[in-house]
């Protein structure tokens, strides 16, 4: 249905322009300099007392994506954490602003059109079934083949 590509292209929109501009405040955040390993960590511990890149960031448009999806979901503390340790309290408006515009309009937009459509299909086939009883009160045909 259209609504529904509408709706999946606006969220599309959306997460890519969160995207663009979580590229743009926090891309080359997770530097040796701030504290973190510029490569994968063998095990749990990093060289030099460094921490680990979180797997999830904006240095590049897919993890971007896939962070801003995360963030869309509900679990935007874990992601914001390492952020907000190095910008500080600030940070988080980005993290809030994402939440609130993409898990409590887009998504709510994205179920209430999915529950429209829902609700169309069962009118779709209540339709038919209501004007055959109708035609069949016209015609005085017995209903008893319903009480079975």
């Amino acid at each position: 249905r259209p609504h529904m590509i509408n709706i999946v292209i606006l969220i599309v929109l959306g997460m890519f322009i969160f995207s663009l501009l979580g590229m743009q405040l926090f891309g080359h955040l997770f530097t040796e300099e701030n504290g973190y390993s510029s490569t994968p960590c063998p095990g749990e511990l990093c060289p030099n007392g460094l921490m680990e890149k979180p797997h999830f960031h904006f240095e590049y448009c897919a993890p971007a994506m896939i962070t801003v999806f995360i963030l869309i979901t509900g679990e935007w503390v874990d992601q914001m954490e390492p952020v907000t340790s190095i910008l500080g309290v600030p940070a988080s408006l980005f993290f809030i602003a994402v939440v609130l515009i993409g898990k409590f309009l887009l998504i709510n937009l994205l179920v209430a059109v999915i529950l429209h459509e829902f609700a169309e299909e069962v009118d779709d086939i209540k339709t038919p079934r209501s004007a055959r009883r109708e035609m069949e009160k016209e015609s005085g045909e017995d209903d008893a083949w319903m009480a079975q």
